[in-house]
């Protein structure tokens, strides 16, 4: 599909993000019927295409916009699917909004820049946390299944932060052998393999057991980082 650039899973469903190549917009399509959902104009100042996010339920979905006056600055628009609006603009204050990223029960997302990551609750659009952090272009935190706890990959210092974003407290810092670019975790038995940048080969899929985590190094390196238990008891472990 011409100009895709983003997909997710929703709600047993598959979506789509399009650049519209005809005007200064993004289109979410639902993939099966190649339906458009919602199309969103952007202003002819936006120096990229939009970072966008889908919630897990399918019902709200993120779009990065800027103001024509503060072109340089991101904001947030959200999207209520159901009803096909705008309920709510959020100003993380970010200088080029990289992902954005729902935690699995979507109650939370946090979005990235080269220099901080800022986490918004979705009752009452609620900015929640911020974290100063140097990220490249592309890494990608990740929220652990359950908890209040993110893992931040810190590039530089080659390490993942674990860390409880509302009590704003380390829970560890784990050391690394290389640079990390980005944490996911898996909720179950398994998760499907996830490397930067993508490998060729297909990779086998391992069970992880429950909390388990995958890191990505910048080589495609697939390996398990954290076993059931990691977690203090209150967070899940």
């Amino acid at each position: 599909m011409a100009g895709a650039y983003e997909c997710f899973a929703s709600d047993r469903q598959f979506f789509v993000a399009v650049d519209d190549p005809t005007a200064p917009a993004v289109r979410l399509i639902e993939l099966k019927n190649k339906t458009v959902v919602l199309t969103v104009s952007l202003p002819r100042e936006m120096p990229k295409e939009a970072e966008v996010a889908l919630s897990p339920d399918g019902k709200f979905f993120i779009v990065e916009t800027v103001e024509p006056a503060e072109p340089s600055i991101s904001v947030l628009d959200v999207w209520d699917l159901t009803e096909g609006r705008r309920i709510q603009r959020l100003e993380p204050r970010l200088s080029g909004v990289r992902p954005i990223i729902f935690s699995r029960d979507g109650k939370y997302f946090c979005c990235v820049s080269d220099e901080n990551i800022v986490i918004f609750k979705m009752d009452g659009f609620q900015r929640v946390s911020e974290f100063r952090e140097w990220s490249p272009w592309g890494a990608r935190p990740a929220f652990a299944p359950s908890s209040d706890v993110i893992a931040v990959p810190l590039w530089q210092q080659r390490r993942v932060r674990l860390w409880d974003f509302l009590r704003n407290q380390d829970i560890a810092v784990l050391e690394e052998p290389s640079s990390v670019g980005g944490v996911r975790f898996c909720a179950g038995w398994q998760f499907p393999p996830y490397s930067w940048p993508p490998v060729r080969e297909a990779l086998p899929v391992r069970p992880l057991g429950r909390n388990g985590a995958l890191v990505r190094s910048p080589w495609g390196c697939l390996r398990r980082l954290l076993q059931p238990g990691w977690l203090p008891r209150r967070f899940g472990g």
